[in-house]
């Protein structure tokens, strides 16, 4: 009789340990969540001073939600850009040679992590008026 009786405190022990284990676990992740919709409640309430706003959704043909991209321009406020001269001078003056070789393509690459000013470096020069006068067949 007595090897009947010890697996069931066996199983009872490996039992309690995951129990423990689990419910440790499981009021950790509690507390995060809790801590997360806090934070999120928090944000919520501050929605005014931070200037959000909320968000609506277009549904598209499938009845999923989908947000509206605004379309791109190649316009710049030219009172926001800080620091770029030297690289739009350097680019300009490379366009405006490699007007005058003829028959020599060549690209000039403006690469960098995102949120540099790649693209905001290049809508300045694309409209910069320098380059009205250069002789390209097509200004994309």
């Amino acid at each position: 009789m007595e090897p009947q009786s010890q697996p069931q405190t066996i199983t009872y022990k490996v039992s309690n340990f995951f129990n423990a284990t689990f419910s440790s676990f499981n009021k950790k992740i509690e507390s995060g969540l809790k801590e997360v919709i806090d934070k999120l409640e928090y944000l919520a309430r501050q929605k005014g001073a931070l200037g959000l706003k909320e968000s609506t959704y277009s549904s598209a043909g499938s009845g999923s939600n989908v947000s509206q991209k605004l379309p791109s321009t190649s316009l710049v406020a030219e009172s926001v850009i800080y620091g770029r001269d030297a690289d739009k001078e350097m680019i300009i003056d490379w366009l405006t040679l490699e007007t005058k070789i003829q028959n020599q393509p060549s690209i000039l690459s403006i690469v960098g992590m995102g949120g540099l000013g790649k693209t905001t470096l290049a809508q300045h020069i694309y409209n910069d008026s320098k380059l009205e006068d250069a002789e390209f067949d097509t200004k994309v």
